[in-house]
C-alpha cells in the first residue's frame, strides 16, 4: 500500500478552501484556488531518556487560542521570517548549497528554513543551535540576558543574524538533520509548507515553557506520547504522529539523530470513509514520503488531484429551500452567486434571496425554479447591495412585481428582527453589518437556517470592505451570529460556496481568524504609526500577506485598512 489514510482530527472538519487563515485573500468574497502554504521549519529536539527509555522528546502543547493546531501536541517551529534568508549569518556545517541539494529547493529557500529552525527553536523554547566557532555550542543560557535576546526576536527588534553577529557566534547547522517535508492539505484555510528536522538537547542547555504559543511543554518517551494520543490524552496531527511513530522505531538516540536518505513532500488529500472526511497521505509503512511515481498511485488517483469536495453546484437543500447559482464564477465569487429560493409544498409565494448580477439569463432560470415549485415570487430579500447579490435589483422587479427590500438605495429598508410570514415560512431579520454596513441575514426559523450572503461564506473568509465596512461592527455581527447559534441556528447558508451545517464551529473560526489578523498587523505596525496611512496599508499588505498572489494584494489592502482603523480606535 502506497498510501495511508487518517481521520480529520477534530476541529478542523469544516475548515475549507479559501486561504483566510493563511494570510489568504479576502477580497468581497473567497478564492477558489488552495491557499498558498508558508515555508516553515519544525524541530523535534531529542535527549537521552531515563531508566529504559533510549530517547525523550520535546514537545508543546499549542494554546487553544492558536488559528492553526490549537491545543494538539506539536514540535517547536513555525513560518519563515523573511530576513531568515540574510546571507551574513555566520555558518558552520554544510553549507545553503548542500542543503538545497538536500531539500531540493533554491540556495535562498535551504538557508530561510534552516535559519528559521534554528531562530524558532530558540525562540519557542531557549534552545540555542549555535557556538563561538564550529567545533563548539554555547552551553550555559541561564543568564537572563538571554531572555532579553529571545523577547527581541519576538518582537522583531533584531534578525537571528544580528543576534549571532554581535554574539560572535556561529550557526551549527550540522546539529540539525532532515527527516520529512509535509505540506498542509489544499482544504485547509491555513497552510504551511513544512521541513521537519531533527537535533540534540546541547549539554548544558534547558528546553523550557515560556513561548506564548504553548500552555504547556513536556519531556517525554515517543512509545508514550503515541499511547496518550491512543487514548484520546493529547491530539495531534498526521505528521506529528507520524515523526514520533519514526522515532518511537528508532534503535537508539544516533539512531534518530540520523538524517532521511531521500525526502519527499506528503500532501495528504481529503477521502471519503463511510460519510466521513479522512487525509490520505502518500507515504510508505515506515511514514516516508514517496516519489511522485509512487505517490501518484494514491487510490488510483494523481496524487493531489484527489477531489478537495464536491464542486458547488447548488440545488436543494431541503423540500422547503433550494439555490438556483448564478454562472458567474470567479476566485471572488468561488462557483458564483447563490440564489436562494424559499417556498413550504404547496405554497403558492416564493421568497427570492439575493437574485444576483444582471444576468438575464440567470434571472429566468430562477422564475423556472420558482415556477416548478408551483409559486410565484412574493418576495425578494438582498443581503447587501454589491454587485454580485443586488446589480440585478431593478430589473428582477420588473420581472416579479414583488416587493424588494433591503438596506440600501432602491430597496425598502429592513429592520432587526422584522418578520416576514410569507410561502408557508417565517422568515426573520437579522441586521449584520461589518462586511458592509448594509449587510443583513435572513433566518428561516422552521429549519434553524442563516443566509448569510458575504458575511459568511462557504469557504474562507469575507473581507471588512473599507471604508464602508468597519470591523468593530462585524466583531460585534460574529458574537451576534455565535449567540444565534446556542440556540436557533444550526446552518449556515451562505452566498457563495457550499452549505455549512456546523454553524457553531464555523463562527468559531472565523473570529479566530480576525483575531489573529489584528495580532498580525499590531505586530507589524509597531514602530510605523508615523507613516502616511496609505504607505503604512502596503507596509502591512507586505508583510502579513507575503504569501498571497500580488494580484490579491488590492484586496487584502482593504481589510488592513479598515483594521488600522479599528486599531486607531483603541480597540
Amino acid at each position: 500500500m502506497t498510501y495511508r489514510d487518517f481521520p480529520m482530527p477534530a476541529g478542523l472538519r469544516r475548515t475549507v478552501p479559501g486561504g483566510s487563515e493563511t494570510g489568504g485573500p479576502e477580497a468581497g468574497g473567497t478564492v477558489a484556488e488552495p491557499a498558498p502554504a508558508k515555508a516553515s521549519a519544525t524541530v523535534m529536539l531529542l535527549r537521552p531518556g531515563t531508566g529504559t527509555d533510549g530517547l525523550e522528546l520535546f514537545v508543546l502543547k499549542r494554546a487553544a487560542t492558536m488559528a492553526f493546531a490549537a491545543n494538539m501536541l506539536a514540535f517547536p517551529g513555525g513560518g519563515v521570517d523573511p530576513r531568515d534568508a540574510d546571507p551574513d549569518v555566520p555558518w558552520a556545517g554544510p553549507d545553503p548549497q548542500e542543503w538545497a541539494r538536500r531539500m531540493d529547493t533554491s540556495v535562498e529557500q535551504a538557508r530561510e528554513l534552516v535559519i528559521a529552525a534554528a531562530r524558532e527553536v530558540f525562540e519557542e523554547c531557549g534552545v540555542l543551535l549555535a557556538g563561538p566557532d564550529a567545533g563548539s555550542i554555547v552551553a550555559d543560557l541561564t543568564d537572563p540576558v538571554w531572555d532579553e535576546e529571545r523577547d527581541a526576536l519576538l518582537s522583531r527588534e533584531q534578525s537571528f543574524a544580528e543576534l549571532l553577529i554581535r554574539r560572535n557566534l556561529v550557526l551549527r547547522t550540522d546539529l540539525l538533520s532532515l527527516r520529512a517535508h509535509w505540506i498542509t492539505p489544499e482544504l485547509q484555510p491555513k497552510r504551511f509548507n513544512t521541513r521537519f528536522f531533527v537535533a540534540r538537547l546541547p549539554e548544558g542547555q534547558i528546553a523550557d515553557d515560556r513561548s506564548s504559543e504553548a500552555t504547556e511543554v513536556l519531556w517525554a518517551a515517543p512509545e508514550q506520547l503515541l499511547a496518550a494520543n491512543d487514548a484520546g490524552e493529547h491530539r495531534m496531527l498526521p505528521p506529528t504522529r507520524v515523526m514520533i511513530e519514526q522515532l518511537a522505531r528508532a534503535a537508539s538516540l544516533d539512531d534518530a539523530l540520523r538524517p532521511a536518505e531521500r525526502v519527499w513532500p506528503v500532501l495528504p488529500a481529503p477521502v471519503e470513509h463511510d460519510d466521513a472526511l479522512w487525509m490520505r497521505a502518500p507515504i510508505d509503512e515506515d511514514g516516508n514520503g514517496l516519489p511522485p511515481t509512487v505517490a501518484a498511485r494514491n487510490g488510483d488517483r494523481p496524487q493531489g488531484e484527489l477531489p478537495v469536495m464536491t464542486p458547488w453546484t447548488g440545488g436543494p437543500l431541503n423540500e422547503r429551500v433550494t439555490c438556483t447559482l448564478c454562472p458567474n464564477p470567479s476566485p471572488m465569487t468561488l462557483e458564483g452567486t447563490n440564489t436562494w429560493i424559499l417556498s413550504a409544498p404547496g405554497a403558492d409565494e416564493a421568497v427570492v434571496i439575493d437574485p444576483g448580477p444582471l444576468d438575464e439569463e440567470h434571472l429566468q432560470q430562477v422564475l423556472t425554479d420558482v415556477a416548478a415549485r408551483g409559486a410565484r415570487v412574493g418576495l425578494v430579500l438582498f443581503t447587501h447591495e454589491h454587485w454580485d447579490h443586488a446589480q440585478s435589483l431593478e430589473r428582477f422587479g420588473e420581472l416579479t412585481g414583488a416587493p424588494l427590500r433591503g438596506n440600501f438605495p432602491g430597496a425598502e429598508p429592513v429592520t432587526d428582527g422584522e418578520l416576514f410570514e410569507i410561502g408557508g415560512l417565517r422568515l426573520r431579520t437579522v441586521l449584520t453589518p461589518g462586511h458592509t454596513m448594509a449587510s443583513v441575514c435572513f433566518l428561516l426559523e422552521e429549519d434553524g437556517i442563516l443566509f448569510t450572503g458575504d458575511t459568511i461564506l462557504g469557504r474562507g473568509t469575507t473581507v471588512v470592505a473599507h471604508p464602508d465596512g468597519q470591523l468593530s461592527a462585524y466583531l460585534d455581527t460574529l458574537e451576534k451570529i455565535a449567540d444565534l447559534t446556542t440556540g436557533s441556528v444550526t446552518t449556515l447558508a451562505p452566498g457563495h460556496g457550499p452549505v455549512l451545517p456546523d454553524a457553531a464551529a464555523t463562527v468559531r473560526q472565523y473570529a479566530d481568524h480576525r483575531q489573529e489578523r489584528l495580532a498580525q498587523v499590531r505586530e507589524a505596525t509597531v514602530g510605523q504609526q508615523d507613516r502616511p496611512r496609505s504607505e503604512l496599508a502596503d507596509l502591512v499588505v507586505a508583510e502579513v500577506y507575503a504569501e498571497v498572489p500580488r494580484n490579491v494584494w488590492p484586496a487584502a489592502r482593504q481589510s488592513v485598512l479598515a483594521q488600522l482603523d479599528y486599531l486607531d480606535a483603541g480597540s
